[in-house]
């Protein structure tokens, strides 16, 4: 029979992708890397987490980034209380295969729900002052969005996201100011 992994094995494995992940990158100058670990190790939900890593500029795999700052951080139910995760990540200018942005900012918040530890609720926040990309472009964008999920499936049950920018440029067309707003319903 296969051995189930317990929580600390979990923890361990994905320190471990975190390590690897960051050995993958190569930062113009020594980043600043700050882990903040607290909790009871008898009791390995009460456990806080934070990360922050910020760099000058740095190469990675997906492309390069200028001026990147990293925080996220796992925060343990409080009393009747649902537990958090919250992560941030700027850059004054950041360039990928896809695309290139400039004062980038991505905020992503999870919580439990209230009563139900299988749902997650989710809310993330991304502007970027420009945007370029080979299908396009535009300036002052704007992407709001919040959804439920299941702990075990990321896909949402419900959700709504709106979108806004500005100066949009295609090769099908211009537009000064575009709105899109989305829903989803069970």
């Amino acid at each position: 029979t296969l051995a189930v992994p317990t929580p600390a094995d979990v923890w361990q494995k994905r320190l471990r992708r975190l390590a690897d992940l960051l050995e993958r990158i190569r930062f113009s100058a020594p980043p600043d890397v700050r882990l903040d670990v607290r909790g009871d190790a008898l009791d390995l939900q009460s456990f806080m987490v934070r990360l922050h890593v910020s760099a000058p500029g740095a190469e990675t795999t997906w492309g390069a980034v200028v001026a990147g700052h990293f925080n996220g951080r796992v925060l343990p139910a409080a009393t009747n209380g649902p537990t958090r995760a919250e992560f941030r990540l700027e850059a004054k200018d950041a360039q990928t295969r896809w695309g290139n942005v400039t004062n980038f900012l991505l905020a992503v918040q999870f919580h439990t729900v209230d009563g139900q530890s299988n749902l997650i609720n989710g809310v993330m926040n991304l502007s970027a002052g420009q945007v370029q990309t080979r299908w396009g472009g535009g300036t002052n964008l704007e992407v709001a969005a919040k959804w439920m999920h299941e702990l075990t499936n990321p896909v949402p049950l419900l959700g709504e996201c709106q979108l806004q920018c500005a100066g949009v440029h295609t090769d099908w067309g211009e537009a000064a100011q575009v709105r899109l707003t989305t829903h989803l319903a069970p």
